[in-house]
């Protein structure tokens, strides 16, 4: 079972018009812009960790920060295809190959619902709202959450399943 995603706690910066930092009369979501080019086929890229996120609790294993490949959440719009596969680099020994299994729009974006390649009893739900994506995977008996920490920069948590309640 996937649980909800949580919304983020941090809001997304806001950039005027005119790209200053201060507050706008308008504001908009900046893209997703990637810190170092990650592989073509990946859907994160390392990231330094921000000055304040918090300290980390017993139900987290391990937390990587990470930003996002836009060219691959572009790519994961519309109708799922069987070339459509997302590699899921959550951290240097747990690589899958999610296979797309549904795509619903929302009105800000899109929920991406699939399971890892060769392991039909694995979820993986990613919704993009607002240029920011949440995301929960269960593969290989193992949980990891994908969650915004701010300035671009997301956590990829992998969790304890012991240390939650019971379904």
């Amino acid at each position: 079972m996937i649980t909800e995603c949580a919304p983020a706690t941090t809001s997304p910066p806001q950039l005027s018009d005119s790209g200053d930092s201060s507050p706008p009369a308008t504001a908009t979501i900046p893209p997703i812009l990637p810190s170092a080019p990650p592989k073509p086929s990946e859907l994160f890229s390392d990231a330094s960790a921000p000055s304040a996120v918090a300290t980390p609790d017993a139900i987290i294993i391990r937390t990587r920060f990470v930003r996002v490949n836009p060219d691959r959440v572009a790519e994961m719009e519309g109708p799922p295809t069987s070339t459509k596969i997302l590699s899921l680099n959550l951290f240097p020994d747990a690589t899958y190959d999610a296979v797309p299994e549904r795509v619903e729009p929302n009105p800000n974006g899109f929920t991406w619902y699939g399971h890892s390649e060769g392991d039909a009893k694995s979820q993986v739900t990613l919704v993009f709202n607002q240029g920011v994506l949440a995301g929960s995977i269960r593969v290989a008996g193992k949980f990891y959450q994908v969650r915004y920490v701010g300035d671009q920069v997301y956590a990829i948590r992998e969790i304890n399943p012991k240390a939650l309640p019971p379904d």
